[in-house]
């Protein structure tokens, strides 16, 4: 039985993949160090609560409205979810 004389060496693949996984690491505590010692400033808060206020209401906005027109063309689910919401209602009293 003959072996072949390259069975030792790691495949490119390999090789490149530990590369990348490497990279990805240094990246990784590179950043995590920058955000250690980051502190918003007063501008960049405001801007990031403006974001997050927009970001939600467009989300809610988009999901009523999906919801409303769904319901709109299909009267048999909405009289079902009207009950179901009365029946609740009833049953929690109020």
């Amino acid at each position: 039985m003959q072996l072949n004389k390259n069975f030792l060496k790691i495949p490119k693949h390999v090789s490149d993949e530990r590369e990348g996984e490497e990279e990805l690491a240094v990246q990784k505590r590179a950043f995590s160090i920058k955000l250690l010692n980051k502190q918003l400033s007063a501008s960049e808060l405001v801007a990031q609560a403006l974001m997050f206020l927009l970001a939600g209401y467009e989300t809610t906005s988009t999901t009523l409205t999906t919801c409303a027109y769904e319901l709109a063309l299909h009267p048999e689910i909405q009289q079902r979810l009207y009950e179901e919401i009365t029946d609740a209602m009833d049953a929690d009293g109020t």
